[in-house]
């Protein structure tokens, strides 16, 4: 893997790769280190937060019922008696 920051003078960005990368797929990608460090951080300023995922469902209410149930299911699995 090769990773590299630079500052671009220009909108343009020669890439070079590797011998050994000829005739793999590669992957470009070109974001800011503000982006990175936005994308990163929740809602709320703590990491991990459960509100950045509010609303990445979106679900019929049929479905969201279904999923619900899902849930309690597979939590159901779970429960023990120690």
């Amino acid at each position: 893997m090769i990773r590299k920051r630079l500052i671009p003078q220009s909108t343009n960005i020669q890439v070079t790769v590797p011998d050994d990368y000829v005739g793999k797929t590669v992957e470009v990608i070109v974001f800011s280190e503000e982006e990175e460090m936005k994308s990163n951080t929740p809602s709320d300023g703590k990491p991990g937060g459960i509100a950045e995922l509010k609303g990445k469902l979106n679900l019929s209410k049929e479905r969201y019922e279904e999923f619900q149930q899902y849930l309690k299911d597979i939590r159901n699995e779970w429960e023990r008696e120690y």
